[in-house]
């Protein structure tokens, strides 16, 4: 998986993350396929990037303790009686926190803020599956996720002032899922 903080005009923070979480839902039988309705919570590992320059001086962004909830709608489609493929997406809210460490050297300034973000999520993807037996299939897919976190404050140290700075935040993440599904009939 990989994930990307946008911080207003930067810097921002990419970096290779772990994903992990679970869903549950229903599954309604169709002429060729399932509608599969569920609800998802997930983990994200944290998403950092440290930058250094001769002006600006070293500078780290970061988006740590990250999740989300999301309520998902996905359209299986029989390929073969053991081979489908699903596409889809869902809405939900997601939360992260930024955090800012750095110092613009020439000036003798510091720059910091930890702000905690909770935004409206939206995520779509695609992917296959093999149906092991009647109860249990593998599942090979794709989800992107995008978040509007809203404004992390940022506090400026350049004495002999000091001043605070809303900025606006956006996370997304690209991830490769490998998913257990396992059905309990009622």
């Amino acid at each position: 998986d990989f994930g990307t903080l946008e911080v207003g005009q930067g810097p921002n923070a990419s970096a290779p993350l772990f994903t992990a979480g679970g869903a549950a839902g229903m599954a309604f039988e169709r002429e060729t396929g399932w509608f599969r309705g569920e609800f998802e919570a997930r983990y994200r590992d944290p998403v950092a990037q440290t930058f250094a320059g001769p002006v600006l001086g070293e500078v780290s962004v970061s988006a740590s303790d990250g999740w989300s909830t999301m309520v998902n709608g996905w359209r299986d489609f029989e390929i073969t009686d053991r081979v489908g493929a699903y596409l889809g997406g869902g809405i939900g809210g997601a939360g992260y926190r930024v955090v800012f460490d750095g110092e613009y050297a020439a000036r003798g300034a510091r720059m910091s803020g930890s702000t905690r973000l909770v935004g409206f999520a939206w995520q779509a993807g695609t992917g296959a599956t093999w149906l092991v037996n009647d109860r249990l299939a593998l599942d090979l897919g794709y989800r992107f996720l995008a978040v509007e976190g809203g404004n992390a404050q940022i506090i400026v140290d350049a004495p002999p002032i000091s001043f605070s700075d809303a900025v606006g935040t956006r996370y997304g993440a690209s991830e490769l899922l490998f998913t257990v599904r396992v059905f309990e009939p009622f």
